[in-house]
């Protein structure tokens, strides 16, 4: 009998482990925290790009942060590809969002959903990066925006009018006013003059007050072309 007692869990040892893990999620969820001084919302002057984007250098980019994520409605996964593990999971947004604030970044979460191997750990969230469901409508008419056509293979680009990608889907059938900019993305199928057949849309977006707009208007969009001397080299 007094050998089963000692393998018995005593009441007092079950407290202090609930005590301790209770602390170590207090300082991970306090270094969370720290962590939301190392991001610093982008200026965007005017409130030019929809809510979970930002703007830099001119160009629409995903906000990396939990509220970029919730504005954008995207959800995040994750998963360990470890060869022998498989822990998945899904995180609750506004859960952490109530818990660390807006601005920490999705992918310093990951850090604290590793686990301790030997080894190390292999979690990552996956398809973190997120689709362009924009309306094109939101950027019509607008002199000062542009949907930059660019080849994932040479990186050629070229500068299209929203009005002009509009008319062509409705000419086509293959689209409205209310096509998604991702949705575009997917009905390109013309050929680069490098061969390549795969088109990255970006959105391009001048401050109309930015010096260089009013200096030079719509000269502002300037193409690169294919280049047959540059694909050589």
């Amino acid at each position: 009998m007094g050998g089963l007692q000692n393998r018995q869990t005593h009441p007092d040892s079950t407290v202090r482990k609930t005590a301790i893990d209770e602390r170590e999620q207090k300082r991970n969820i306090a270094r969370m925290s720290d962590a939301r001084s190392e991001y610093r919302e982008p200026h965007d002057p005017g409130s030019l790009a929809p809510p979970g984007w930002f703007l830099s250098e001119h160009t629409l980019l995903p906000d990396p942060t939990l509220k970029g994520y919730i504005d954008r409605n995207q959800s995040v996964h994750g998963q360990c590809v470890g060869k022998d593990c498989q822990r998945k999971a899904s995180m609750d947004l506004r859960e952490l969002l109530r818990i660390t604030g807006p601005a920490l970044h999705i992918k310093k979460i990951a850090d604290y959903m590793r686990c301790s191997r030997l080894e190390g750990c292999r979690f990552r969230f996956t398809r973190l990066e997120p689709r362009c469901d924009i309306p094109l409508d939101r950027f019509a008419g607008r002199p000062n925006i542009r949907l930059r056509v660019r080849c994932n293979h040479c990186f050629c680009f070229t500068h299209r009018k929203v009005d002009a990608v509009i008319a062509w889907l409705t000419t086509t059938g293959q689209g409205s006013q209310r096509s998604w900019i991702s949705d575009v993305e997917r009905l390109l199928t013309a050929r680069c003059g490098c061969g390549g057949s795969s088109w990255k849309i970006e959105v391009i977006i001048f401050d109309t007050r930015n010096e260089r707009w009013r200096m030079r208007g719509e000269a502002v969009f300037e193409d690169r072309p294919f280049s047959a001397k540059a694909k050589a080299t």
